[in-house]
C-alpha cells in the first residue's frame, strides 16, 4: 500500500511538471503554442530559362528605345500569349510541398500589360522577405514550386515556356525577386 502511494505521488508530480513545461513554453513564445512548420522539399530539376523583360530587343536611342516588336523573341512571345488567350482569366491554387496554398492569377486580355508579355500574379509568397530572414528559403521554394506549375501548365497548352516573356506580378520588386529566384 505504501508503494502504491509513492507511485501515485510520482505520477502526479510528473503530470504537474509536464503542465509546467508546456505553460512556460507557451509563455516564452508570445502566448502561442509552439508550432513546427514543415520545410518544403526543394523543387526537383531545373526550371526552364525564360525570357525577361530587361533583356528583350529594343530600338537604338535614335529610334526611341522602345521594344522592337518585330524581333523574333518578341514575335514568338506575342504568338504564344495570343494562343493562350482563350484560357484567361485563370485562377489556380498550387499546394506547395509543405501544404502552403499559393494562388496563381493570370488576368484576361484586357488586363495583360502588353500583347507580348504574359502577366502572372502569384499570391501567398512573400517576395519582400530579406535574404537574411530564415523564411527566405521557404518563400523562394514556394515561388519555384508555383513557377514550375505555371511552366507545366504552359507546356500542357502547347506553348514552350522558354518562348514566353513572363511578367511575374505588377511591381518591380516582385519581378526582380522572381527572376532572381528562377535563376538560383
Amino acid at each position: 500500500m505504501e508503494n502504491k502511494k509513492i507511485y501515485i505521488a510520482v505520477a502526479v508530480a510528473a503530470v504537474i511538471l509536464l503542465v509546467l513545461v508546456l505553460v512556460i513554453s507557451v509563455m516564452t513564445n508570445g502566448g502561442k503554442p509552439p508550432v513546427i512548420a514543415p520545410t518544403p522539399a526543394p523543387t526537383t530539376g531545373p526550371l526552364p530559362e525564360t525570357k525577361t523583360i530587361d533583356v528583350i530587343p529594343t530600338f537604338a536611342p535614335g529610334k526611341g528605345m522602345g521594344v522592337d516588336t518585330t524581333a523574333p523573341p518578341v514575335k514568338a512571345s506575342t504568338d504564344a500569349v495570343r494562343q493562350l488567350m482563350p484560357y484567361f482569366p485563370l485562377e489556380h491554387v498550387v499546394t506547395a510541398g509543405d501544404g502552403t496554398r499559393i494562388t496563381v492569377l493570370i488576368p484576361g486580355k484586357e488586363s495583360q500589360n502588353t500583347a507580348w508579355t504574359l502577366t502572372v500574379n502569384v499570391y501567398g509568397v512573400d517576395f519582400g522577405v530579406p535574404a537574411s530572414d530564415p523564411a527566405f528559403a521557404t518563400e523562394r521554394e514556394h515561388f519555384r514550386e508555383t513557377a514550375s506549375w505555371v511552366f507545366s501548365w504552359l507546356t500542357g497548352k502547347g506553348v514552350d515556356p522558354t518562348t514566353v516573356i513572363i511578367s511575374w506580378g505588377d511591381r518591380a520588386y516582385i519581378q526582380d525577386r522572381a527572376e532572381e529566384w528562377l535563376r538560383n
